[in-house]
């Protein structure tokens, strides 16, 4: 069985997200539990990751496709993400990569308060499910 670099990269990011979901450099005292979500299910929140952690995530849909992502927080306000899947990975066909990396950035511009809520700016790339050569989009 020979295994191209898209494989490779898969089973990479499949056994760094069996270390655990999040990791600081800063503060080792702090618990994955004081990090703020960055989506409610679906729905983005204006939290960003703290400067020097890193997220995974590992998301999968029908006809066996995976999308994998990573995000970093580059500052308190800023994180950066880089996403890559493909459909039929878990099948026994062969893959159908996504023909793109796709990226994400979010930079939060107002922290949260008593009386004002966090406001974040931001734009993902990437879409859920396999994607459509035909109409050039995700599913």
């Amino acid at each position: 069985m020979r295994l191209g670099i898209k494989s490779i990269i898969l089973i990479a990011s499949l056994l760094l997200l069996a270390a655990g979901p999040i990791y600081c450099q800063e503060d080792e005292t702090e618990s994955y539990f004081g990090i703020q979500p960055r989506s409610l299910i679906d729905a983005p929140t204006a939290w960003t990751l703290p400067r020097g952690c890193f997220d995974i995530s590992l998301r999968v849909f029908p006809n066996g496709g995976i999308i994998g992502g990573t995000s970093i927080g580059l500052s308190g306000r800023f994180m950066l993400g880089i996403s890559y899947g493909a459909d039929a990975i878990i099948a026994n066909t062969g893959a159908n990569w996504n023909p793109n990396i796709e990226f994400n950035v979010k930079l939060r511009l107002i922290d949260e308060a008593y009386y004002l809520p966090a406001i974040a700016v931001g734009f993902v790339s990437q879409g859920y499910g396999s994607y459509n050569d035909e109409q050039k989009r995700y599913v």
